[in-house]
């Protein structure tokens, strides 16, 4: 499971926390076609590692930043990998309720809009108005992200400075 990488990081002097996740990296259908039960395990122990930071720390919700770079229909789009996002969505929505602070999409392909709009009514009213939407233009989203997110604690891929430590791991 080390191929699906997210980002964690927690700043409590500004009481930011961060979670990145590249998800157009992530291989999502080859996962459940070979082994979704392990994949899914795996998505249920990085969602508990990131929410039991937040929960831990001060804050009381977090930015989370999804970078669709490298999204596509046939990789991320499937009906396995669509039923996976509404299991998660109601994860969030259940256990996790307002855990979201903001939920920023960037490098959003025009394709990928369709797929948020079937995915939108999975989401509680309020986890929904927290979506906000970018497209490939780093010069559009950029100075949105940084000027909410300080960037020295943001990775090179959403527009900061810092030189992030990447995490993955093995679900037990």
């Amino acid at each position: 499971m080390n191929n699906y990488k997210y980002y964690y990081t927690l700043l409590l002097y500004n009481l930011i926390i961060v979670v990145g996740l590249y998800l157009g990296s992530w291989e999502v259908r080859k996962a459940l076609l070979t082994n979704p039960k392990e994949f899914n395990r795996y998505l249920d122990w990085a969602g508990e590692y990131v929410y039991k930071g937040v929960y831990d720390s001060i804050c009381l919700n977090a930015t989370f930043l999804l970078n669709l770079h490298g999204y596509s229909v046939r990789e991320h789009g499937c009906i396995q990998c669509i039923s996976t996002y509404i299991r998660l969505i109601g994860v969030l929505d259940t256990y996790y309720p307002r855990i979201v602070d903001k939920l920023i999409f960037i490098n959003m392909p025009r394709i990928f809009k369709q797929l948020l709009r079937v995915l939108i009514p999975f989401l509680s009213p309020y986890t929904a108005s927290t979506i906000e939407t970018y497209g490939v233009d780093g010069t559009e989203w950029g100075p949105i992200i940084r000027k909410r997110i300080p960037p020295e604690i943001l990775p090179l891929e959403f527009g900061g400075t810092k030189n992030r430590k990447v995490l993955s791991g093995q679900g037990k």
